[in-house]
């Protein structure tokens, strides 16, 4: 196999692995486990103050219940769920100005897996490719 058809094959199976851990992640941060998450961070940083919690309008409507009765201790301390535009899976923690947050959308979460694993996808073309 040639330089152009590894680096051609690479960058396909990069492409093919990135959609992957995207779809899973985005299939992973639904329902149950979204709640899950939402709780365990705002329960683990209760001291932090005044911050919010952005959902997609969806998942807000799916999970506002829960997240109410689930946080209500939290909530009146100053932390806020609500739906955010800007959100299509997972969930975002920002300061309450909005000047900064947090990012734990499916998208950041399939980013950040996708930049620890695709190096040792390429090391395993560059390997198949010496053979």
């Amino acid at each position: 196999m040639g330089g152009w058809e590894v680096l051609k094959t690479k960058t396909e199976l990069e492409n093919l692995f990135n959609s992957i851990v995207s779809k899973e992640t985005k299939d992973a941060m639904s329902g149950g486990t979204l709640e899950e998450a939402v709780i365990t961070v705002v329960k683990s940083w209760a001291e932090k103050g005044e911050y919010t919690v952005q959902l997609s309008e969806k998942d807000f409507s799916a999970l506002e219940k829960g997240l109410n009765s689930k946080l209500s201790a939290e909530l009146k301390g100053g932390v806020e769920i609500k739906p955010f535009p800007g959100v299509e899976s997972g969930f975002r923690v920002s300061d309450k100005d909005g000047g900064s947050y947090f990012n734990f959308t499916s998208d950041a979460i399939a980013a950040n897996l996708a930049e620890l694993l695709n190096p040792k996808l390429a090391e395993i073309v560059k390997d198949s490719a010496k053979e």
